[in-house]
């Protein structure tokens, strides 16, 4: 009996001591800077200065080409795109990149459908879960409500959120699984489409989402940008967004710029590589022409 007790305890102690060193090594990789996800991105650089950084979803990450901008504009542009990206995502990685004392000139905010979106999704709660402990992370997920009082137990808020989380991700900073474009946060699209994968809402009210970037900006003296990717004309309800130039200030919307220009289109929702650099130049120009109210009011 007192053996069979034995194996037992050196069992246990062998399975607290993996889990220990599970959660050390999943922390240890997920957390290493890298350019694999604007997460990171966001947590790795301190003490730096952009003129122009560019935040939204795929509708970002897809759409605006930096080095077309820069060379345009003469300006420091960084893509902080995150693909499948909420405002709550967006006003998340903004606040992380100003609490590390970066310094912002202004920030573009590409919002459209996702207004009617209040969560940080799934995915991008798993990907913050390395990362609990500082204290915007952890505010974040408490106003999520995520439930982490059984996340001291080793290694189980690994195990819980493992369907998101994977193996992958734990591999990306070994191998160097990102793409070339990672570096730049644009990645463009090839081939042309018009596959309408999703339903626009019909209208847009003032919500919690309407003040959460003048709230994430805090005291800094960041300008703050609206704007609408283009959608293919196949998509419904595109005229509702005429109404978040009532919701936010310094907004443009380009929903319909390319209604002549299918071509310009991978899907309904993302433009190709053709089409992002053609759009990547009209944002160049209309940063030159200062067409956002906003970028009026900083001086050269």
């Amino acid at each position: 009996m007192i053996s069979f007790f034995k194996h037992i305890v050196i069992v246990i102690a062998i399975l607290f001591i993996s889990t220990v060193g599970l959660d050390r090594i999943y922390s240890s990789l997920l957390t290493r800077p890298s350019t694999d996800s604007p997460l990171k991105k966001a947590f790795s650089y301190s003490n730096q200065e952009w003129d122009l950084v560019f935040f939204g979803s795929s509708r970002v990450v897809n759409n605006i080409d930096c080095s077309i901008i820069s060379k345009l504009t003469g300006k420091s542009c960084l893509n902080m795109g995150s693909m499948g990206s909420t405002l709550k995502n967006d006003a998340f990685l903004f606040e992380v990149l100003l609490s590390n004392n970066n310094a912002i000139r202004d920030a573009f905010f590409q919002v459209d459908y996702k207004y009617n979106d209040f969560s940080l999704g799934s995915h991008f709660k798993a990907d913050l879960i390395p990362f609990t402990g500082r204290a915007l992370v952890d505010q974040y997920l408490k106003d999520e409500q995520v439930n982490a009082l059984l996340w001291d137990i080793p290694f189980y808020r690994y195990m819980t959120n493992d369907k998101v989380i994977g193996i992958r991700k734990v591999l990306v900073p070994i191998a160097g699984l990102f793409g070339k474009d990672a570096k730049s946060g644009y990645k463009p699209l090839d081939g042309e489409g018009v596959l309408i994968n999703v339903s626009l809402p019909d209208n847009y009210e003032r919500n919690i989402n309407s003040d959460l970037y003048e709230t994430a900006r805090g005291a800094t003296n960041v300008n703050l940008n609206y704007f609408t990717a283009p959608f293919c004309e196949e998509i419904k309800n595109r005229e509702a967004m005429r109404s978040l130039n009532n919701l936010f200030d310094s907004y443009i919307n380009y929903a319909t710029l390319y209604d002549s220009n299918q071509e310009y289109f991978n899907d309904c929702l993302h433009l190709n590589r053709l089409g992002s650099k053609n759009f990547s130049e009209k944002i160049a120009e209309d940063i030159i022409r200062r067409r956002w109210s906003s970028l009026t009011l900083k001086s050269e």
